[in-house]
């Protein structure tokens, strides 16, 4: 018999949203609120580092529209630009090529 394997998901509970992630994703991301602008961040750390150590920047640009509930508009923001270093370059693409991948539950639908 087949164990299912636990899903990696990221729980909003102050928005009631939760996000489904690719399994791959494990270990590799971590969540940021950002008070000022109401907005949370989705983003590996290693990459993150790498990148601020290099002396880039860190910054978001290009969305798309997820649902609108009662409480509130719901965005997924991408990166702006290039946000990796040669050594985390892999892994940057693979992670961004597997955006599309990720579900949205509101509270029980799934979109």
């Amino acid at each position: 018999m087949e164990v299912p394997v636990e899903q990696e998901t990221i729980e909003l509970k102050e928005i009631g949203l939760t996000l489904i992630l690719p399994d791959t994703w494990k270990g590799k991301y971590a969540l940021e609120y950002d008070a000022d602008f109401k907005e949370y961040h989705v983003y590996n750390p290693a990459i993150r580092k790498a990148m601020v150590e290099a002396g880039g920047e860190w910054s978001f640009a290009k969305c798309e529209y997820i649902t609108t509930t009662q409480n509130g508009t719901y965005l997924l923001y991408y990166a702006s630009d290039e946000q990796f270093t040669p050594e985390t370059m892999d892994e940057y693409r693979q992670m961004e090529s597997e955006i599309s991948d990720i579900q949205f539950v509101v509270g029980n639908v799934i979109e």
